[in-house]
């Protein structure tokens, strides 16, 4: 249509506003579809990434308008110079130029879109990969089946062995304890003085618990014991250190060791305490922190948690048993429960909602390179219908002339991770390095990213390719 345009007289730059306006024309209705499929995907976008995002068409429409515009005549420069450029006398000849330059610049628009996929694709396998690991990491303590409630009343706080004591009664818990704040989340700190300490005062996390705490949580002792109540002291002197505040403070046995909490406002402030026992490490922090040191004390003022070991197939039940029983005890305060595991979801939202992130793009990513290849591949077939004609009439069959359709788009996706492979890994070891805990990189992640943006291209591309290669090679060798 353009060459005969070319030889019915018209000139170049009417040819130019032609493709432009088109191009114009396009970028218009496609914006307008953007406008009706945004506004129907924004609940979910916002459900996804936990997200309140509001569309505002009235107030945006100048930006709209603005990015249409844009939009337009990006797309619309290129081909506009390029067809309005070509020599009708060759084109009517049959040998109208193809410019080098522009199949060098389709392949390398197809290898950074699926570089992109590919990037996205390992993005993706290794987030799920650090939150598996995160949902599974042995945090030195019991996380599953835990049902964590909240004590705000300062009566049932003095009372919470008697509140320990009821929970116990029913047949679904297996276990109670108390102590000041979750574990995984974070813990007070005070200043102590350990025996034979070099130095200032030193800030340890420190948690305050009961005496059933080390038992009912399954934290493993490593030397010593747990409190007991048939040892009055504990309450007052009694101190349990973990393995890195053993390490923090320079000892190699602590077992009767003591430390001062020089901390004036707390009660016992400036009274040494004894070390009674020691315990394996302990996460009272995300995974995103070393773990650090750890002493657990006897102060039944802090405690503000009540964590329920629950047996399995009475979860439910025994959250509704234990709200109501907070309604009754806690009737100014509305009911706070939640298990453990859940609250260590919660920690870790932003790394599950980046992993949603990456999920989205990447779908998106294909799609958008999915249609670029197919367009190439049909472009690239169409260009080849007499090649593949006589090769048929040769005695080619339908499978070798479809290896050869196929070969060069694999060679660009195979390319396209070759140069996605080292960004994702830097990239990604990056990322983990905002973990103090973290899983390594699993070279499976890249070779299934690659493997599948191989698989989806090689869909994208066969059925067309194999439309082409099993037509009537006599049709093939007359087309024009």
């Amino acid at each position: 249509d353009v060459y005969k345009r070319q030889v019915l007289g018209a000139r170049r730059d009417g040819l130019f506003r032609l493709f432009l306006s088109e191009s114009f024309v396009s970028s218009a209705a496609a914006a307008g579809l953007g406008l009706v499929l945004a506004h129907l995907a924004l609940p979910v976008f916002n459900s996804l990434w936990e997200t309140s995002l509001d569309l505002r068409p009235g107030a945006d429409l100048p930006l709209f308008l603005g990015l249409a515009m844009v939009v337009g005549l990006l797309s619309g420069c290129y081909p506009a110079l390029v067809l309005s450029s070509f020599r009708p006398v060759h084109a009517l000849r049959g040998r109208a130029t193809r410019a080098a330059g522009a199949a060098v610049l389709r392949k390398a628009l197809i290898v950074f879109q699926f570089s992109a996929s590919i990037l996205l694709f390992v993005a993706v396998g290794v987030v799920a990969d650090q939150l598996r690991y995160l949902r599974t990491k042995d945090l030195g303590f019991d996380r599953d089946q835990v049902l964590a409630v909240r004590l705000r009343d300062e009566d049932v706080i003095r009372n919470y062995e008697g509140v320990k004591s009821e929970f116990l009664a029913d047949p679904g818990i297996v276990a109670a304890t108390t102590a000041s704040s979750l574990p995984g989340f974070q813990a007070a700190t005070l200043p102590y003085v350990p025996d034979a300490f070099d130095g200032n005062s030193i800030l340890v996390r420190t948690l305050f618990v009961d005496h059933d705490f080390i038992p009912a949580m399954r934290v493993r002792l490593a030397a010593g014991r747990s409190f007991r109540r048939d040892h009055p002291t504990d309450i007052e002197t009694g101190l349990i250190i973990n393995r890195a505040a053993q390490s923090r403070f320079g000892w190699k046995e602590a077992l009767g060791k003591t430390i001062a909490c020089v901390n004036r406002d707390e009660p016992g402030g400036g009274q040494k305490g004894t070390v009674i026992g020691v315990i394996e490490n302990i996460h009272v922090r995300s995974l995103h922190q070393q773990i650090e040191p750890v002493i657990l004390r006897i102060r039944p003022a802090a405690l503000s948690m009540m964590f329920l070991k629950v047996r399995r197939g009475h979860l439910e039940r025994v959250r509704t048993l234990a709200e109501d029983r907070m309604k009754a005890l806690q009737p100014r305060f509305p009911p706070e429960t939640f298990f453990l595991d859940e609250g260590f979801d919660r920690i870790y939202a932003n790394e599950r909602r980046l992993g949603r992130i990456f999920k989205t793009f990447s779908l998106i990513t294909v799609l958008v390179a999915c249609l670029g290849l197919f367009g190439l591949a049909a472009y690239a077939a169409e260009q080849r219908t007499k090649e593949i004609g006589v090769r048929k009439v040769l005695g080619a069959t339908t499978s070798r002339v479809l290896l050869l359709l196929t070969r060069e788009f694999a060679g660009l996706v195979t390319l396209s991770a070759l140069l996605a492979w080292p960004a994702g890994y830097f990239l990604m070891k990056s990322w983990l390095r905002t973990f103090a805990y973290r899983t390594s990189l699993d070279p499976a992640v890249f070779v299934l990213a690659g493997a599948a943006a191989l698989a989806i291209a090689m869909l994208t591309v066969g059925a067309q390719a194999y439309r082409a290669a099993a037509a009537n090679p006599v049709a093939s060798i007359r087309y024009e």
